[in-house]
C-alpha cells in the first residue's frame, strides 16, 4: 500500500466525526473511501476511541496519535484542563514549560528515532467550534522529503515544501493505525 498527498481523487472523501474526548466515544469513522467505497455498507469501517490512541499522559496535556496518518507519526496534544476557546497565548506558564519541555522534546525525539522526519509543523487553530468549541490542543505533523516505510505501507508527504494543508484524508487499516501507536508509546517510554 501506498498513501500520498494526493491520494484521494475529486470527489472521495472521508468524513469525521470528533466528539468530546471521553474512553467510550468514537474519534473516527469512515464514509467513503476510493472509487466510491463506502466501508459502511461493506462493514468493514471500524470505530477507534481516545483511549485508544492514547500516547502518554503529562500533569497537564494527554498526547494522541491523530486517526488521519497521512503524515506518519502525526499527534497531538490535548490540553487537559477544561475550557472553551482556548488561546495558545493563554496558556499558564506550567503548562507551557511541560508543553515545551517535555512533551514536545519527548514527541519529536521519539519520531526522530522511528521514523527521521526532515521537518516538523505545528498547529494550534481551534477553529472546530462544532466539535471541540475551540479546547486547546496543538497539532504536531512530522514531515518527510522521502517515502517511508512502516509496518509494510510507503507513506510519502505529497504537499513536502508546501503549507502541511490541505492534507490527504487517509482511513488506515486498524492493524495499522495501531502499529504507529504502539511504536510510538515504546519510544515515548
Amino acid at each position: 500500500m501506498r498513501y500520498r498527498g494526493n491520494f484521494l481523487k475529486s470527489g472521495e472523501s472521508f468524513a469525521a466525526k470528533i466528539p468530546a474526548a471521553s474512553s467510550h466515544s468514537p474519534l473516527f469513522v469512515c464514509a467513503s473511501g476510493p472509487r466510491g467505497v463506502d466501508y459502511r455498507e461493506k462493514g468493514r469501517c471500524r470505530v477507534a476511541t481516545y483511549d485508544q490512541l492514547k500516547l502518554k499522559e503529562y500533569e497537564y496535556w494527554m498526547l494522541y496519535l491523530h486517526a488521519n496518518q497521512g503524515y506518519l507519526g502525526r499527534a497531538y496534544a490535548w490540553l487537559k484542563r477544561p475550557g472553551a476557546m482556548q488561546r495558545f497565548g493563554g496558556l499558564k506558564f506550567k503548562e507551557r514549560d511541560e508543553l515545551w519541555d517535555q512533551v514536545l522534546h519527548e514527541y519529536e525525539n521519539s519520531v526522530g528515532r522511528l521514523w527521521t522526519p526532515e521537518h516538523m509543523n505545528y498547529a494550534w487553530l481551534g477553529n472546530e467550534f462544532n466539535t471541540h468549541l475551540g479546547h486547546g490542543h496543538l497539532h504536531l505533523i512530522p514531515r518527510y522529503r522521502r517515502v517511508v516505510s512502516f509496518a509494510g505501507v510507503e507513506f510519502s508527504d505529497g504537499q513536502w515544501g508546501h503549507n502541511y494543508a490541505p492534507y490527504p484524508k487517509i482511513k488506515l487499516p486498524e492493524a495499522i493505525l495501531f502499529a504507529v501507536r504502539d511504536a510510538l508509546k515504546k519510544e515515548l517510554r
